[in-house]
């Protein structure tokens, strides 16, 4: 830093001293009381002079901006004593380059006796000073020192705060006044940068830098697609290199083609899969992509899925070039409701009072349906509506198609007739008690070794089975209903190729 002080008068503000060169000035103060700034340059603004650490007004010193209440400490200098501050703030988008700055000072004879100044562009967290500690050639208020103050060029894009500090006061009260005087430097309205770390001229869209004039490493283009390669950027010759060389979208175009069908988009039932396909070539790899990601394993021509994506393939010549295919959108339509009921029970014996045997499943106007009996359709009344009343036992289910095409078919339910069944019985089997409610005994004659019996509920499911010995030709056996519910069952005694049934009523 170089200190230059002049006898007053000074040399005029933003004109050149005779031998001197004279930076562009940012800021002007003459003389205003409160501080206001004289000029102020396109692409910055400044505040008025302030006080700040303990500086109070004063009248003392006529003219320019004075203050008392400077420290009375000696040295050394620090950046909590007393001082005045300006602030110059570059406009957005604008940085500003400070060079020098000169002002006029007069002090009474119980001012401060020395003098340093500062600057801040981080809001007053760190200061940057001066480098020495200047003193005053005059000591009256009628005559001015002026200080000039050559620092290292610095710029920023912050506000940089500026002060001036007194300090070796001979009285508290010793008054200083700040007039004429420039803060100089230079301002450049910044400009966005692009880097281009491959060097081709092109810049990376992605990576920027705001500065007055292209950086090294940068470029004002913001066109390249991939500023890893020097080879990428718009307009080169392209190549077989797995690189879109000229950032049109493509890569290796005419080289290779990869196209997947179906196109552009397909529909499939809820897990029923779907086969993609890609185009035949010699010697071909492959590689699929769900939603632009790799799909482990998939590397056939063909890929079959039922999750509901974008899907798209890479297809890879030998020699390495490689294009991909456009997306295929995958949607999955639901399959219809198939829950299928029996509201009135299962028993042509014993249906709910004063009702038939009803099979119904959920009712929707656009589907179709087929009833099915014993494995074949059903020609029955209702045989394509929702509902069916069956008269004969058997097996039934239902196939149900959506508007979409989309099928199910139902759970199985099995229709007996416990009349019949019960007429059917073979004399010699018997179960007491009948009712029953925790417990019953099955009694029988028959011709084996070893009888099943097994409890069927009203809609034919198999509610337990035991296997029993067979003593002298008979079976005598209790079984536990301590978990049967209310209801009419069937039982069954196998033995050998004897098959005995009875009705059995459980009551709690």
């Amino acid at each position: 830093m170089k200190l230059l002080r002049t006898l007053f008068p000074v040399c005029i503000i933003m004109l050149a001293c005779a031998g001197v060169a004279q930076a562009q000035t940012l800021y002007t103060y003459a003389a205003a009381e409160d501080g206001t700034p004289g000029t102020v340059a396109a692409g910055v603004t400044a505040s008025n002079w302030t006080r700040v650490n303990g500086t109070v007004s004063a009248a003392a010193c006529p003219s320019g901006f004075v203050s008392d209440h400077w420290s009375t400490a000696g040295d050394p200098w620090n950046a909590s004593m007393p001082a005045i501050q300006v602030t110059i703030t570059p406009n957005p988008g604008t940085s500003a380059t400070f060079t020098s700055m000169q002002f006029e000072f007069r002090r009474n004879n119980n001012g401060p006796q020395k003098m340093r100044f500062a600057y801040s562009t981080d809001g007053g967290l760190t200061w940057t000073s001066g480098t020495t500690n200047d003193g005053y050639d005059h000591t009256n208020c009628f005559t001015a020192t002026t200080f000039t103050w050559d620092f290292a060029d610095f710029t920023t894009s912050n506000a940089v705060r500026f002060r001036i500090y007194g300090w070796d006061a001979s009285h508290t009260n010793g008054d200083a006044s700040v007039r004429n005087g420039s803060i100089n430097g230079t301002t450049c309205t910044l400009n966005t940068y692009y880097a281009d770390a491959d060097g081709d001229g092109f810049g990376n869209p992605g990576v920027t830098t705001l500065a007055c004039s292209v950086p090294v490493g940068y470029s004002a283009d913001n066109t390249d697609c991939d500023d890893a390669h020097s080879t990428v950027y718009p307009g080169a010759t392209e190549i077989c290199d797995g690189l879109d060389n000229n950032c049109n979208g493509d890569v290796d175009e005419g080289v290779v083609f990869a196209t997947i069908s179906p196109e552009v988009s397909a529909i499939t039932c809820k897990g029923d899969p779907l086969e993609f396909s890609a185009n035949d070539c010699d010697g071909c790899t492959y590689q699929w992509f769900k939603n632009d990601n790799v799909i482990i394993g998939a590397t056939s021509s063909t890929y079959a899925t039922t999750k509901p994506a974008y899907y798209s393939v890479q297809v890879t010549v030998p020699g390495g070039c490689f294009a991909v295919s456009e997306h295929t959108l995958l949607t999955t339509v639901l399959n219809p409701n198939a829950n299928i009921y029996n509201p009135n029970g299962l028993n042509l014996c014993a249906p709910t009072p004063g009702n038939n045997i009803l099979i119904k499943v959920g009712y929707t106007a656009t589907n179709t349906y087929q009833w099915y009996k014993d494995g074949v359709e059903y020609t029955g009344e209702g045989a394509t509506s929702w509902r069916i009343y069956p008269s004969e036992p058997g097996d039934y289910y239902c196939s149900i198609t959506a508007e979409s095409g989309c099928n199910r078919i139902t759970e199985t339910r099995t229709v007996i007739n416990s009349c019949r069944m019960a007429n059917d019985a073979v004399s010699g089997l018997s179960i007491y008690p009948n009712p029953a409610t925790d417990k019953f005994v099955v009694s029988a004659d028959v011709d084996a070794s070893v009888a099943f019996i097994s409890v069927y509920n009203a809609t034919g499911a198999l509610i337990s089975s035991t296997q029993v010995a067979v003593t002298n030709g008979t079976v005598n056996a209790q079984i536990n209903s301590v978990h049967f519910a209310s209801g009419i069952y069937m039982v069954q005694v196998q033995a050998g190729t004897q098959v005995l049934t009875q009705q059995l009523v459980i009551n709690k």
